[in-house]
């Protein structure tokens, strides 16, 4: 019964309407030290000239730090757990964080500013990154950020969203102090270097090329009747160069022997080369062999098979399990 009735104190107590708590009560006070008052009309918001005044170093130092007085009071007189003091510690830095971001924002756009300031990518990414605090609209490491995007916007993000960047776009990370995460961001920043996909959306990328190669064609890994080098070159497609030419089209073989694809085959990283008709009525073969790996030689080899026409050597498609596919 005692404890019901402490607990229905504790929640009468804790219940507060929307701007009567005491935080908010507290807010009155320190504006009023600065001269600043809310007007009677339109909700009783701000002036222009309280906006400005507020947003100042001293004013959002006062408004935030009041935050963990209230909760020191709050626990002197309820006997609350210290824990409240530590958590008003953590109110007060986000705010703290947010207003001070707003401030610098709301300089940046005022009308005292140059004309020449609100098109600066510095404000533009800081206004995206102080409404981001309030509301997660996109996470600053998952933009692409503009090229003439200066360092110091990369010094306010956090050490996790300095690492976040630097990771997503496949650089490697170490030990770094926040600094140098801000300048290796920067760095790729003005490299424009991509985000790089993760390993399910790789995955699923790399599926949807391959049906595009295969279109109405069977997959060569479910095939059987495999025929050897040997018995099966008799059949093999009458493939020219040009036909080469014709299906890479949009590079130079005319040094083809300085190339990797040349040398492999020359220095038997290839294995024998398989045939199969697919079938009878089919206008297509497939060709296929194991290529091993240029520097993990023990690793399994890649498996590459090429689908040629029959009666006039065309390539269709090929395909390698390779990266580069």
């Amino acid at each position: 019964m005692i404890v019901t009735r402490k607990k229905e104190d504790l929640l009468s107590k804790v219940s507060v309407k929307p701007g009567k708590g005491p935080l908010a009560k507290e807010l009155e006070p320190v504006m009023k030290n600065f001269n600043v008052r809310r007007e009677m009309y339109q909700s009783r918001t701000f002036v222009g000239n309280h906006v400005n005044k507020m947003l100042h170093s001293k004013p959002i130092d006062e408004l935030t730090s009041n935050v963990v007085t209230t909760m020191g009071t709050l626990c002197e007189k309820n006997d609350f757990t210290l824990y409240i003091i530590q958590l008003g510690k953590e109110v007060a830095r986000k705010h703290e964080e947010r207003v001070k971001l707003f401030a610098k924002c709301h300089k940046g756009y005022s009308q005292d500013c140059p004309t020449s300031v609100p098109s600066s990518p510095f404000y533009c990414v800081t206004i995206y990154y102080a409404a981001s605090t309030y509301h997660p609209i996109i996470p600053p490491y998952e933009m692409d950020m503009p090229t003439d995007t200066p360092l110091e916007v990369f010094k306010t993000w956090k050490v996790d969203e300095l690492r976040l960047f630097v990771k997503k776009r496949g650089l490697k990370l170490a030990n770094f102090r926040k600094d140098e995460l801000a300048a290796l961001a920067f760095s790729a920043c003005q490299m424009q270097l991509p985000i790089q996909p993760d390993k399910v959306a790789e995955t699923k990328r790399l599926q949807v090329e391959y049906g595009k190669k295969l279109k109405e064609l069977p997959d060569p890994s479910t095939l059987s009747g495999w025929v050897g080098e040997e018995e099966g070159c008799k059949n093999w497609p009458g493939l020219s160069f040009p036909d080469i030419c014709v299906f890479v089209e949009d590079k130079d073989l005319r040094q083809y022997k300085d190339s990797k694809a040349y040398s492999y085959v020359t220095n038997g990283w290839l294995s024998e080369i398989s045939y199969n008709p697919i079938s009878k009525k089919s206008k297509y073969c497939f060709l296929k062999c194991e290529c091993r790996h240029s520097q993990k030689i023990n690793t399994p080899p890649h498996q590459v098979w090429c689908c040629i026409e029959k009666t006039t050597g065309r390539i269709r498609t090929a395909h390698c399990t390779c990266m580069a596919g």
